[in-house]
């Protein structure tokens, strides 16, 4: 039985990202520049195919080669895929000796039950950073990572861990050997291996080679050659020059980001009197100004909070289309030279899609959460042996227990080296808990024009937040067995804590009825929500902060675990799952030396004839 491109069509909420109006009051040197990077940006998909699954690729080959041996026919495709694949089904491809080849590489993984989810090699899950027949262990991981970064300075980000009989075998992208590094390593159970990538690699750097033509200031010369040679080396020192000399770069009219990360565009702002009122109000900063420093010991005095921008996005090539997002993630350039905060505008035809309060909710609250929640804070640190970011003789009293502070960063530690996988999960829920805190600042809301007397009153977009804060949480179960996606976790963390607070948030499900409903109290959302809320932001921070993760982690883990009681909720959610988007972006073509854009209709035909048209092959 084949599935019916209606039937796919209903199973999958096609939306179209529209890039026209803003793409067309570009230059043409403006235009080429992003045709470029986008066509680099796409490029890249490939390696995000191999991070997923060995057979990722093969199988988005082959649609592309049913595709195009089908006449560029969606409903012909379908034809091809009965609702259950079985070995003996290999014969209905015969459409083309390449889409039997290719399937007759991918079948037997697409149809095995097992793995059955991503995540850390094993029986049931699986992962492409992790090659290989032999399994890998956490343990192994973490330290390998802790040679990786303390013997060798190597960075895990474009990196893959391969585990053979010898020992580990690390994989680095590039296009060649980094002739810059050391070639020998003392120790003998770890091998590097350059060139991972590397075809995928070199097509991106020819594309940024193009682009580099077509720049409009020198800056964004200097960035494209470092993602250049970061690319060629597999060198990690490289990118994060590049992201130094990207930060500073404000508001071009071609935004690009790149890395093992994601190309962009109009524009608002929060200034520095907006941070004057903001940053007082944090928790770890009421009650300790002047007390060694501006801001306290536990803030920056002067935090680099950079402009909010809204995008409009040619090409986003990720796993995941994050509407906000905060770059560069090095701890060590962000504290040093900043970073960049973007939110991808949304499509006014889609508009009527929100509820009008709760999007607009949303928007501030992402306004708040980029800038603020990533923005501020101070890592406590030995920047260098006997050299310390703060009095170590008088160390500041933490807010949580009320005794002098004992931990800190040790040299070339970072957030990240110490929480290992808890720290981007950590990261987010304390940025959601700014967005969330920051949001009943009545004024806040007046700035971006909500009082008690506008249509959607301040009160208005305070009750939508805090309600879809409980709702997120909610939908955050739909993760597997095990936390995969950092946010996630975090809103599933701020569910808990705003449930534990009485007569606030309630949770009411009917196992009978299949009835799931998320009550609040919203005479209660400053009294209880904001008060549990800025209590959850405190440990986060704190723990953050003082590098304690001997206290953070196993309460972090506790506040996250998901018990029998969660399990019978998750069922519930499932049934009741949202469609995730899919998006469809446009393409551009050079014809008569003009570049032309081409947006398609939002539809399952069009996401495949988008991908077939960007010829995205090596």
């Amino acid at each position: 039985m084949s599935a019916a491109p209606d039937k796919i069509a209903k199973d999958v909420l096609v939306r179209r990202m529209d890039i026209g109006n803003q793409f067309n009051k570009l230059t043409v040197d403006q235009k080429l520049c992003a045709r470029y990077l986008s066509q680099a940006a796409w490029a890249g998909a490939r390696i995000i195919f191999l991070q997923v699954s060995p057979e990722s690729e093969d199988m988005f080959d082959f649609i592309m080669e049913l595709y195009r041996a089908n006449d560029r026919k969606w409903d012909h495709i379908c034809r091809y895929f009965p609702s259950s694949i079985t070995g003996k089904s290999s014969s209905r491809y015969s459409v083309s000796e390449k889409a039997t080849a290719l399937l007759e590489k991918c079948l037997n993984a697409m149809i095995s039950p097992l793995p059955g989810s991503l995540g850390y090699p094993s029986d049931v899950a699986q992962s492409g950073y992790y090659p290989g027949d032999i399994a890998i262990t956490k343990e192994e991981l973490a330290a390998i990572g802790e040679v990786l970064v303390n013997d060798y300075g190597i960075g895990q980000e474009n990196t893959r861990v391969k585990k053979t009989q010898a020992g580990y075998e690390v994989l680095i992208a590039s296009v060649d050997t980094d002739k810059k590094l050391p070639t020998l390593y003392t120790n003998p159970h770890v091998t590097f291996t350059w060139e991972d990538h590397a075809k995928t690699l070199e097509r991106i750097v020819e594309y940024f080679t193009k682009a580099s033509a077509h720049v409009d200031n020198p800056a964004q010369a200097k960035y494209i050659e470092e993602y250049r040679q970061h690319f060629l080396t597999g060198n990690l020192e490289l990118h994060k020059d590049s992201q130094r000399t990207w930060v500073k770069d404000c508001k071009p009219a071609v935004e690009m980001m790149f890395g093992f990360v994601e190309l962009h565009r109009i524009h608002m702002e929060l200034g520095p009197t907006e941070s004057e009122i903001l940053i007082p109000l944090l928790p770890w900063v009421q009650g300790q100004q002047g007390v060694g420093g501006r801001n306290g010991p536990f803030e920056k005095d002067l935090p680099e909070l950079p402009d909010f921008t809204a995008i409009h996005a040619l090409a986003y090539c990720s796993s995941i289309i994050f509407l906000g997002i905060n770059l560069p993630n090095y701890d060590d350039v962000r504290q040093t030279s900043g970073f960049k905060n973007v939110m991808i505008a949304p499509n006014p035809s889609e508009l009527k899609r929100y509820i009008q309060h709760t999007y607009y909710a949303d928007y501030i609250h992402i306004a708040m959460h980029e800038p603020y929640g990533h923005g501020t804070g101070k890592l406590l640190a030995e920047e260098k042996p006997g050299v310390y970011n703060f009095d170590i003789e008088s160390p500041p009293t933490s807010p949580l227990t009320g005794l002098p502070v004992s931990t800190c960063y040790k040299p070339g530690q970072t957030w990240s080296s110490v929480f290992g996988d808890l720290a981007t999960s950590m990261e987010e829920c304390r940025a959601e808990c700014v967005g969330s805190y920051l949001i009943t600042a009545l004024e806040l809301l007046k700035i971006f024009g909500y009082t008690e007397i506008s249509e959607i009153s301040a009160e208005d977009i305070i009750y939508n937040d805090y309600l879809r804060a409980g709702v997120n949480g909610l939908r955050a179960l739909v993760e597997d067995e095990k936390w995969r996606q950092a946010h996630a976790r975090g809103h599933f963390a701020i569910l808990r804590t705003l449930l534990a607070e009485e007569d606030f948030m309630t949770l009411e499900f009917n196992e009978v009825d299949d009835q799931l409903t998320v009550r609040m109290n919203p005479s209660k959302i400053l009294s209880h929500g904001k008060k549990e809320t800025s209590n959850l932001l405190l440990k986060l921070y704190v723990y953050r902060c003082t590098a304690d993760v001997e206290n953070g982690k196993p309460w972090y883990e506790e506040l996250t675990a998901v018990d029998d009681y969660w399990l019978r909720i998750r069922r519930l959610v499932l049934m009741k799952r949202v469609k995730k988007p899919v998006m469809v972006m446009a393409n551009t073509f050079l014809e008569e030396r003009k570049v032309v854009l081409k947006e398609y209709d939002a539809t399952v035909n069009s996401i495949i004839q988008s991908w077939a048209e960007r010829a995205v092959i090596i």
